[in-house]
């Protein structure tokens, strides 16, 4: 590396510090090196050296050895107590040995012969600098292994975080369909959730607690404000809540007042002086059909009616604060309802207040409304969270039921009867493949699961051993259960769906053990469930857990009639 040019690429953003008494010499110093270096200071001793040493940040030493006041080799001594790895280039008149063999011993490595000449110079500032891009990567690399390290260090801190917000929140629902018998009519109902989260420290927490039979909370909490305060005061509201909640449902003692004012209670304790808690805790009893509301300053609720008509049930309460008195309950029939949709002001983005009744009233399911706001809010400004509340109540166009054995080439001949039926309707044939690819998913739980009572465990050994079909074909010869499969076409909202209902005759399952699979990407268990969320509008289970319902839109002009 001769060119100046080239030695110049690596040398521009370093300073030089040059130390001569013979003003000649730094001269020539200044005039070789003033373009080559980022900046050239100079001392005529090592004593005025060592100053300027201290008080810059020096990349290069270049220095006489024999001058007043203090010599090259002490100021070196010097200077290499305070930076140890500095490049020194040593400048004499004289080859005498001591000298030499004290400055190699304190790493000086390269010596010029005075009268100094450029071109060996420039050798020597190569060699040296050498060191100091080298130590400059190395500081580099381990910064950014430092980084990456933080990084890595944050990224999980915060998963764990996002981890610990989930356990807070408590949805008994969790796919999870409610039935109501009625006068011989079944009436199901579907409370579903969306938690979008402006940050990993959400100030929103939303929770659905089950108080009896057929008694639910829906509860969402707004902290004022962002960050870390706001995540702890929703945090700590809502663990208590759901402590209290535990406590009174396990010793079958909830009283609704009690609960409301112990709640309250706890919130005022744990807030500052300048703090605010926004939540709203709506109490439905599916049974009596009713609904009563205590909203402390959250956004209205929207209902529709089963008439189609939007009403809006405005907060009632004043936002929680250390010194809040008092709270009002509204109650109304829930009988005349179809939908109802709860809402942290994260929903109410300014940017979305004008569309929220239209698209609430054009969505019959939870996804729908939700992809409608995110088309329109692209980066939301605050957390979003809202809970929709759907009865499930239709004719249908058209019921198609087969009810085959718990056998796996029937499950197999299943599938295609059910392709060559929805090809027959003249479906689209995206929508059958993902149709089909769901219903492959289902029936296949139903048979494994549900038929042979296989677990995720057992499963995940014998596909491991290559024996997995082979044990099903020998296990289903036992069994003497049924799986039946209901597809049903009905219209809601202007929209065309179609429901497939998949009822097996096993013990069921404990739908709370997927909730963790579904939320965390990493985990393999249910993966079939997280195939089938993926593909279709809804999807649940009946409370005994051996009926799974899915509904997936289709085009408008498939409305075929089956007789």
């Amino acid at each position: 590396m001769h060119k100046l040019r080239e030695l110049k690429d690596i040398t521009q953003n370093c300073i030089v510090l040059c130390v001569d008494d013979d003003e000649a010499v730094l001269d020539f110093l200044r005039d070789a090196l003033s373009d080559l270096f980022k900046q050239t200071l100079t001392a005529k001793n090592g004593a005025e050296g060592l100053e300027i040493f201290r008080n810059n940040k020096i990349d290069l030493v270049i220095t006489d050895q024999i001058m007043p006041v203090m010599n090259g080799t002490d100021m070196i001594r010097e200077i290499k107590t305070i930076e140890p790895k500095v490049p020194v280039i040593v400048m004499t008149a004289y080859a005498e040995i001591d000298i030499l063999v004290n400055a190699i011993n304190m790493d000086v490595t390269q010596f010029l012969m005075k009268p100094v000449k450029l071109p060996n110079l420039l050798n020597a500032i190569e060699t040296a600098i050498q060191r100091v891009i080298v130590e400059r990567q190395k500081f580099i690399q381990q910064e950014a292994e430092l980084l990456r390290y933080k990084e890595k260090y944050n990224n999980l801190q915060q998963k764990l975080t996002f981890k610990k917000q989930q356990n807070i929140i408590q949805d008994d629902l969790y796919y999870n369909l409610l039935e109501i018998n009625r006068e011989g009519k079944r009436v199901q109902w579907l409370i579903n959730m969306r938690y979008r989260p402006h940050d990993i420290l959400s100030g929103d927490f939303y929770t659905v607690r089950k108080l009896g039979d057929k008694n639910v909370l829906l509860y969402i909490a707004d902290a004022m404000g962002k960050g870390l305060n706001a995540f702890v005061t929703t945090a700590i509201v809502t663990s208590s809540m759901n402590f209290f909640i535990d406590n009174a449902v396990s010793s079958n003692n909830f009283d609704q007042g009690r609960f409301i004012d112990d709640f309250l209670s706890f919130a005022k304790k744990n807030l500052s002086q300048d703090e605010a808690l926004c939540a709203v805790l709506v109490f439905v009893d599916f049974k009596e059909e009713t609904l009563e509301v205590v909203n402390f300053a959250m956004p209205s609720l929207f209902i529709e009616t089963c008439e189609g008509e939007i009403l809006k049930i405005p907060n009632n309460s004043l936002p929680i604060m250390r010194f809040t008195e008092g709270y009002k309950i509204d109650r109304y029939e829930l009988k005349g309802f179809k939908k109802m949709l709860i809402c942290s002001d994260g929903v109410y983005d300014t940017s979305y207040v004008a569309y929220i009744e239209d698209d609430f009233r054009d969505s019959p399911f939870k996804g729908i409304f939700f992809n409608k706001f995110i088309s329109r809010v692209k980066e939301p400004e605050d957390d979003a969270t809202f809970i929709f509340l759907k009865r499930i109540e239709y004719e249908p166009l058209w019921t198609k039921t087969f009810v085959i054995n718990s056998r796996l080439n029937e499950v197999q001949q299943l599938t295609i009867d059910i392709e060559n039926f929805l090809t027959e309707l003249s479906m689209d044939t995206i929508f059958i493949v993902e149709f089909i690819n769901a219903l492959s998913e289902v029936l296949m739980n139903a048979y494994e699961h549900g038929s042979l009572n296989i677990t995720y465990q057992k499963k995940n050994r014998l596909v491991k051993e290559g024996m997995y079909e082979e044990h099903l074909l020998e296990i289903e010869k036992t069994i003497n259960k049924k799986i039946t499969t209901t597809l049903e076409a009905f219209r809601d909202s202007g929209r065309s769906f179609l429901c497939l209902r998949v009822l097996d005759e096993g013990e069921g399952f404990d739908k709370s053990i997927i909730k963790e699979s579904v939320r965390d990407t990493e985990l393999m268990h249910y993966r079939g469930i997280k195939i089938v969320k993926g593909i279709v509008d809804e999807i649940y289970y009946n409370d005994k857990g051996n009926e799974v319902i899915l509904l997936k839109q289709y085009a408008e002009d498939n409305q075929s009639i089956v007789n």
